[in-house]
This record gives C-alpha cells, structure tokens and sequence, in this order.
C-alpha cells in the first residue's frame, strides 16, 4: 500500500456546508495544483484504502478556508489491484502443492 505524507502548511481546504454524504472540499496545494473530492469525517475501523487523512487548523481568515497540517495518503501508487498481497515465491508454491496437491489420489479421504 503506498503510503505518503505531506506536512506543507500552504495547503489549504475551502469547505463547502456539511451535507448528508459528506463535505465537498477543493483542496489547494502550495504548487498551484488544484483537487476536488469529498470530505467526511474519520469513524474508528474504517477502511481507509484509496482515501486521505487530513488533519485541518482554522484559517485565520475565513470560516471556510482551512490549513491543512499534515495529509497522509492511502492510495496505491500504481498499481489497480486491491486485495491481499500476491504472494508467488518457490516457498509458497511447494506449501501450496503439499497443502493442496495436486492428485487426488494423494488426499488422506
């Protein structure tokens, strides 16, 4: 899982009001790069694969503009599958083949 952080001040959130889904948000990075998406609030358990964590301050000037302090990302740096981790080592396939097997014959029932 790649995972990344972040701690650039200038980055800032402008939040729009809170709906039932969630916030929308355009995140604003010190580079000029601008991201859209929505917002919700961190619940303990929750799967956080494919998502940020933001941790926000209140902007001096605005109500609706935020700092962000520090982003982490959850998101996999180039790779499209998800799951668990593909395992394809000698040692697994020799395990897999003395599990399993390969003949039927070789099972105990």
């Amino acid at each position: 899982m790649g995972m990344s952080e972040d701690k650039v001040k200038e980055h800032v959130v402008m939040l729009e009001p809170e709906k039932e889904n969630g916030t929308e948000a355009m995140l604003v990075r010190s580079d000029g790069h601008v991201e859209f998406g929505v917002m919700g609030r961190a619940r303990e358990g929750q799967d956080l694969r494919g998502l940020d964590l933001v941790q926000l301050a209140p902007h001096a000037n605005s109500p609706v503009v935020w700092n962000v302090k520090e982003r982490t990302s959850f998101r996999s740096e180039g790779s499209q599958s998800s799951g668990p981790a593909k395992v394809n080592s000698k040692a697994f396939r020799d395990n897999y083949e003395r599990i399993f097997g390969g003949d039927d014959d070789a099972l105990p029932n």
